[in-house]
């Protein structure tokens, strides 16, 4: 089986990169940055590039990553963007490649407000209803 990651290049995709590498499983990262660890396997782009997004390299399945997740981030219209517009985009694209499994993850929520570098071990923080 084979797996796209989109922003497989953050903390946690690069976390399931790596899971997915030891277990020897074939996948691709598709992100707006670069993949620090598996460069070869990993292609600039970003979700809201819709016509782009439907000519790039699909997996089995789809674990989707990729999102718009601080609270500073300005303009606000980055969240619908990003995270509605995006992953509609990609659930288009999905369909078009015959792929039927889209796995969403997000946990950055529960540590609230924490400092930049902040890992797994971080102190559970929600500072709202969507992460507690």
């Amino acid at each position: 089986m084979s797996f796209l990651i989109t922003g497989g290049s953050g903390f946690i995709g690069t976390a399931l990169a790596r899971a997915l590498d030891a277990e020897g499983a074939a996948f691709r990262i598709l992100d707006r940055r670069p993949s620090a660890d598996f460069p070869s396997r990993a292609r600039i782009l970003d979700i809201c590039d819709a016509d782009r997004l439907a000519q790039a390299p699909s997996g089995g399945t789809i674990f989707h990553l990729a999102a718009e997740h601080r609270d500073d981030v300005r303009p606000v219209g980055l969240y619908k963007k990003v995270n509605v517009e995006g992953t509609r985009n990609l659930c288009h694209a999905a369909g078009l490649r015959g792929v039927e499994r889209i796995n969403f993850t997000s946990s950055v929520a529960v540590y609230g407000f924490a400092p930049p570098g902040t890992g797994e071990d971080g102190a559970i923080a929600p500072f709202n209803a969507y992460a507690g």
